[in-house]
């Protein structure tokens, strides 16, 4: 609602777990895809729709009691991605 409006608020929303071990980082992940079934955007768009939802997420955790194991996640460092066009 934040970026499309209430005309958007019935969307179909599709979310896909990818939670694990990734051998690439030697570490565990907490990762997930949201997919707007019923709204195509460039990418600009959906990287801001990508750091809206990164905010709110920080927003919320910062305000949760952790678990020893929650308190001790660390992000994973990745390279910014260049994407043709881009400079």
């Amino acid at each position: 609602l934040t970026m499309f409006g209430t005309k958007m608020e019935s969307n179909i929303v599709a979310v896909f777990d990818a939670c694990g071990f990734s051998s690439a980082t030697g570490r565990w992940k907490v990762s997930f895809r949201v997919n707007f079934v019923e709204v195509a955007v460039n990418q600009d768009t959906a990287r801001r729709a990508r750091d809206l939802v990164i905010q709110q997420l920080e927003r919320c955790w910062g305000g949760v009691q952790h678990e020893s194991w929650a308190a001790a996640l660390e992000p994973i460092t990745r390279l910014p991605v260049v994407v043709q066009g881009d400079a």
